[in-house]
């Protein structure tokens, strides 16, 4: 959520297409299935695409436009290399480039390929001109990658998660039909209990 109104803020901001600062994000979603996870290659991908989608065609970078046609003429996908050379070529254009990573450590690090340590190593590797906001749960195994980053802690209070899931339960017929059914009178401080217990710190 948090980083969520970090993005619309900086989109807001650098609307213009004059403008020469940018905002990209990368969304991570939590999957324990190997096959379904992101490859480095699909999330540098997107963040050339937002990239490149912001500028006339007419003003992107010679020596971008000659790769892309080498690539097309080639008939397969980029490799990490050219990706790399093909953000940097058109991240000179930009001024300024915030990139918001949110719940990197929903990528799980127990691939062979060490696919989340890859990606972590890249962006820390950026020019100055980048600015970027990785969000992940405390106490994660990505900490190690960012230890020379400032870090900010946010967490969200059980009382304000108390307050929202009995506001949901109210307001929303389905949950309120479920526990009104239930025989057990603490049924819904139980739930309550529950999802503050299971949110670890999280905003649900």
């Amino acid at each position: 959520m948090e980083s969520s109104i970090v993005i619309d803020h900086l989109k807001k901001a650098f609307d213009s297409e004059k403008d020469k600062r940018i905002c990209v994000s990368v969304y991570l979603r939590f999957s324990d299935q190997e096959e379904t996870q992101p490859r480095t290659e699909s999330l540098l991908a997107t963040i050339l695409l937002q990239l490149v989608l912001r500028q006339q065609v007419d003003r992107l970078p010679q020596k971008m436009v000659e790769a892309y046609h080498g690539i097309v003429s080639r008939g397969s996908p980029p490799t990490l290399e050219e990706l790399k050379c093909l953000i940097n070529a058109i991240a000179e254009t930009y001024q300024s480039i915030f990139l918001v990573i949110d719940a990197l450590d929903g990528w799980s690090d127990n691939l062979e390929a060490g696919e989340r340590e890859t990606f972590a190593q890249i962006i820390t590797q950026l020019p100055g001109n980048w600015k970027i906001l990785v969000t992940s749960r405390s106490g994660m195994s990505i900490g190690r990658q960012f230890e020379a980053s400032q870090r900010i802690k946010l967490e969200a209070d059980p009382a304000d998660i108390k307050l929202y899931v009995e506001s949901r339960i109210k307001t929303n017929e389905e949950m309120r039909r479920l526990v009104c059914m239930s025989k057990n009178t603490g049924f819904q401080e139980e739930v309550v209990n529950t999802i503050i217990k299971k949110s670890q710190g999280m905003y649900v």
